[in-house]
């Protein structure tokens, strides 16, 4: 989508270097990215002793996340967690396989949806589990309409936020004022 990108064991990054824009752009991120893909494919570690208790803490984030309770958080951590403890040597939870399958997928998954958006926008930025995109309003149905459909395809949400201003150095480094302050 005339972006770099590098694919690699860290996730998918590509970005307009020295960039910035105002305008109608947006940030689309996938809720729970990994903890989606674990549960959706069974990525879970192989090792996990009760696997459905994963799900049980995915659902209860979930919930307190509809309810903007701050405790979610906590949920967060130990979700993601879980995925870094699969890549760690020396945790019960161990299983670089299932970390790569989750890893490679998510990536591929994610360049789907960009591949998807080509034609209706601008990719700003590519990052592991999300895209800023830069639109012209006529296409924003079109937009939307993807974005529909790839929610339902993957079993996966997304949380689209409106940005007016972006101004970004890298993948990384990079600033945006939202629509709504």
């Amino acid at each position: 989508a005339g972006v770099p990108h590098v694919f690699g064991f860290g996730g998918l990054h590509g970005a307009i270097e020295n960039f910035t824009r105002e305008g109608n752009m947006m940030a689309v991120d996938v809720s729970s990215y990994y903890p989606s893909l674990m549960i959706n494919n069974n990525f879970i570690s192989r090792a996990s002793r009760e696997p459905e208790l994963f799900k049980q803490i995915y659902d209860e984030r979930l919930r307190l996340k509809k309810l903007k309770d701050s405790k979610q958080e906590v949920y967060k951590i130990i979700l993601n967690s879980t995925y870094g403890a699969m890549k760690s040597e020396f945790n019960p939870l161990f299983d670089p396989q299932q970390a790569n399958n989750i890893c490679v997928n998510g990536q591929l998954i994610l360049t789907h949806l960009i591949l998807l958006l080509k034609n209706f926008c601008q990719l700003i930025q590519s990052n592991t589990d999300g895209i800023i995109i830069s639109y012209d309003e006529r296409f924003k149905n079109d937009i939307m309409t993807v974005l529909d459909y790839w929610q339902e395809r993957y079993q996966l949400k997304l949380d689209v936020d409106y940005i007016k201003k972006i101004a970004q150095r890298d993948v990384n480094n990079y600033v945006v004022q939202y629509q709504d302050g």
